[in-house]
């Protein structure tokens, strides 16, 4: 049985011959980084495993089809992909890199050239003009760790990772059966059953150093579902969840309604009879949400938390004191 290398080679020398391009064999041995050698043995291939009647013409030096078997045009012609499906697929490509899986958007190009012999690239300025993302800067998140998590998952293997805490900042060993990745408001987190917490606990993977996938340390399916686990646990952080409580001024309520809050397990907004919309929601982290209040002004009120209350009127005190 051939190897996927070797057909890559094959269908490679295909194209070359069948385009009547009259490859000669130090021609095939440079594109494919080959010596002559393998060139001769990848033709007698073709004429062995698909009966393809191959000569060698003498004025240009290059093999050229005396028939090609329509086994071997199917065998090795690949799949054919028009421009329409390149940009989708470069697309992806692009997405990938995106979100930082630099690796795996290499990894999509060249399966593709692969498998249709095509280049995935299309001219950058053309995909630009059709679609780009916002550019979130140097992640600090390291690609060899987002590699190593995404083998554990797949392998289902435990991980091994320095993790720093958001309240103390101290670092703690932590022994995770990983179950999920999620790339959110751009940041990556992991989701997974830790052994410490005896549950399952996120990690955000900037916090997360030294990852180590566990080889010989395996766990079994655990069923996860990430759309069940979302609705449910709400927004990936840890922490005792507590009720928020907002209502925004009629002036906003558009622009509010217009923003999205990644909060898929807010409960149904509601106008009052004065035209406030009132939010409310679960919130294992009431300090991270302090920025979005400020963000409103005067046009927005916090109901409960207290303790977030009190957090908003310490902020606005200090700018009074600052500007006034």
């Amino acid at each position: 049985m051939l190897s996927t290398r070797t057909h890559t080679r094959l269908r490679h020398i295909h194209r070359e011959i069948e385009r009547q391009r009259y490859p000669s064999g130090e021609r095939l041995a440079k594109e494919l980084g080959v010596g002559k050698k393998t060139i001769q043995r990848l033709v007698k291939d073709l004429k062995d495993y698909y009966g393809a009647e191959i000569g060698h013409d003498a004025e240009r030096q290059g093999y050229y089809y005396k028939q090609a078997p329509t086994n071997l045009v199917t065998a090795l012609g690949g799949v054919q992909i028009d421009e329409k499906d390149r940009v989708p697929l470069a697309l992806g490509a692009k997405a990938l890199e995106f979100v930082e899986l630099k690796d795996e958007a290499k990894s999509l190009r060249r399966w593709i050239r692969s498998i249709s012999g095509e280049s995935l690239e299309i001219p950058l300025q053309e995909l630009d003009r059709i679609i780009s993302f916002q550019d979130q800067g140097k992640s600090l998140v390291l690609h060899k760790d987002l590699r190593t998590l995404l083998e554990a998952i797949i392998r289902h293997q435990s991980v091994r990772f320095n993790y720093r805490t958001a309240y103390t900042g101290e670092f703690r060993e932590r022994k995770v059966d990983p179950y999920h990745l999620s790339y959110r408001d751009g940041s990556w987190y992991l989701i997974g059953y830790s052994h410490e917490r005896k549950g399952t606990r996120v990690f955000n993977l900037v916090r997360c150093g030294s990852i180590e996938r566990l080889r010989k340390e395996s766990f079994s399916d655990p069923g996860f579902d990430p759309q069940s686990y979302f609705l449910d646990a709400g927004i990936i952080q840890n922490g005792k969840a507590e009720a928020v409580h907002w209502s925004f001024h009629p002036d906003v309520v558009p622009r509010v309604e217009e923003r999205n809050y990644h909060y898929n397990y807010i409960r149904k907004p509601y106008l009052d009879d004065d035209g406030y919309l009132h939010l409310e929601f679960l919130h294992p982290m009431v300090e991270s949400l302090v920025s979005t209040v400020l963000s409103f002004g005067p046009d927005i009120e916090v109901h409960a938390p207290d303790s977030l209350r009190q957090q908003v009127r310490e902020k606005l005190a200090q700018a009074a004191k600052l500007y006034g």
